[in-house]
């Protein structure tokens, strides 16, 4: 559970830095992180019990839509069964943390 927990305050650390790089060089990121599922991660991570892990999973795909909404939107629409989708409406409707609510119902 601490591997998980550092895996996304690491990603999330990745994406902080990674906000000074030029537009074509963010895109090649997002796009890089993408293609080697990046979005696959979130679907455990949403429903995690830990608030710093869901707190992390929120930010990073926050970041993700600021730059690119479409690299979400080509998921969820590839992905059977939309399980991110479901597991973003549930953490939205359920979550007791109120910044976490906000940070979804920004997604």
């Amino acid at each position: 559970l601490e591997g998980w927990r550092n895996g996304f305050l690491f990603l999330r650390e990745l994406f902080e830095i990674s906000k000074p790089l030029s537009p074509t060089q963010q895109m090649a990121f997002y796009r890089s992180l993408c293609s080697q599922g990046l979005f696959g991660i979130f679907q455990g991570g949403l429903s995690a019990e830990d608030a710093g892990v869901r707190s992390a999973c929120t930010d990073i795909l926050l970041c993700t839509l600021n730059h690119d909404p479409s690299l979400l939107r080509e998921y969820v629409l590839k992905e059977s069964g939309g399980s991110l989708l479901l597991r973003m409406i549930h953490a939205l409707l359920h979550a007791q943390d109120t910044g976490l609510k906000a940070q979804l119902g920004e997604i």
